[in-house]
């Protein structure tokens, strides 16, 4: 998620806001719940009753900077798939990409930053395992309940063939394609299929994967 935001942020037309939780944040405060918490069936049944136009107002009011009116806002926050259906709800123009990477890269990195997002096992692989099926459970719905709102964009594909992948992002959030987006920024491809040579260490994290149907579940 970082790089893609990272390499996002260098389009003239988008503001990155980085890895700030500010839409999760705003909907804890309009639910009178602690931010830090991870959402549950509880909290999601709370959002029923919420005034999600407000909450798009607010968010808005937020992080709109007076010289950023007419920039695209990109907020990246993993823990957002959760509340993709909300977002939607909140901002009726905004789009979402879904940054797919190999789950066993996806969870290695993820326990190599354990506490970085308090909405993950990030020191449990089990947990992590769990967190990560549930993922792969909800993105089908919210891509049916919310077509044309969300891209898949694969990351093995952005590191190898980064313009190609780039310009099929800008088309969809609807901005012309810059060679901008990739100054400064080296793309290595050593990070893919990375979490292999680390994944013996957490075995748990290997058995909670294992329903996935994927070969880099294969050592």
């Amino acid at each position: 998620v970082a790089l893609l935001g990272n390499l996002l942020s260098r389009h003239s037309k988008i503001h990155h806001l980085g890895l700030q939780p500010v839409f999760s944040r705003l909907l804890s405060q309009q639910l009178g719940r602690e931010s830090s918490r991870g959402f549950d069936a509880t909290a999601f049944t709370q959002c029923g009753a919420l005034d999600f136009e407000e909450l798009g107002r607010r968010y808005l009011a937020s992080v709109t900077t007076a010289a950023g009116k007419n920039l695209i806002l990109c907020e990246c926050q993993p823990m957002n798939f959760q509340l993709a259906g909300f977002i939607a709800r909140a901002l009726p123009r905004a789009r979402m990409l879904n940054l797919i990477r190999d789950p066993v890269d996806t969870c290695v990195s993820i326990l190599g930053h354990a506490g970085g997002d308090a909405g993950l096992a990030s020191h449990d692989p089990g947990g992590l395992a769990a967190d990560y099926l549930d993922y792969q459970r909800l993105m089908p719905h919210w891509h049916k309940v919310l077509p044309h709102r969300i891209m898949d964009v694969d990351y093995e594909s952005l590191v190898e063939k980064p313009e190609m992948v780039l310009r099929v992002i800008c088309s969809f959030l609807g901005i012309r394609y810059g060679s901008t987006l990739r100054m400064g920024l080296q793309l290595h491809q050593r990070s893919i299929r990375r979490g292999l040579r680390y994944a013996a260490r957490f075995p748990e994290l290997k058995s909670g994967l294992e329903s996935l149907d994927r070969k880099s579940l294969t050592a």
